[in-house]
């Protein structure tokens, strides 16, 4: 290892411009150190690439509060026709097909509420609960329709019901109802495939 005398100066190549040493220039060659003029430093290289001016945040459109309240107003008429919708499904054939429609009312006053709420610029709670909202109601509306493509068995299943008195009527029912509901759906899948 080879070690270099106390007077000696070594460069540092990280360090930065200044703290390295300059080759003397030529009009000052001969002077001791003390007499020339210091060199004129280096800057550093251009880095204007890296300043960014800073950027303009547009400021939030402020909620428009009647139209807020407009749209919080429909959203309890969306609620409540998807809950009517749910309490009709639970009637008897055939008024539990009314669900479906009630499912697809509710859907229009639910994308309604949801339009008036970005005209009025509502963030929050609202248009998220809207919008889970009304994916609800699209399942929903979508399950309360399916008693539509088996209507005829579920009608006679129904009827079959209503005159059995023990229970192996009952089970015969039940039968004679798996019996005629997969005819229906392979009636219906036949009439798709053609």
């Amino acid at each position: 290892m080879r070690f270099v005398g106390e007077n000696a100066r070594v460069s540092n190549p990280y360090a930065p411009p200044e703290d390295r040493p300059r080759p003397p220039d030529g009009d000052h060659a001969g002077a001791p150190a003390q007499d020339r003029a210091p060199a004129p430093q280096q800057p550093y290289p251009d880095q204007s690439w890296q300043q960014t001016t800073p950027r303009q945040v547009r400021e939030p459109i402020p909620t428009d509060p009647e139209g807020a309240a407009r749209a919080g107003r429909i959203a309890r008429w969306f609620a409540l026709l998807v809950l009517a919708s749910v309490l009709v499904s639970m009637t008897r054939l055939p008024f539990s097909l009314a669900a479906a429609l009630l499912g697809l009312v509710a859907l229009g006053v639910g994308v309604w509420a949801l339009i008036v709420a970005g005209q009025a610029h509502v963030r929050g709670t609202l248009p998220v609960m809207l919008a889970v909202g009304l994916f609800v109601a699209m399942l929903w509306s979508m399950t309360a329709g399916l008693p539509l493509l088996t209507l005829r068995a579920d009608l006679d299943h129904q009827t079959c019901l209503d005159s059995a008195l023990t229970v192996s009527a009952q089970a015969a029912c039940a039968t004679e109802y798996e019996k005629a509901r997969k005819e229906q759906v392979e009636r219906l899948g036949g009439g798709a495939r053609s």
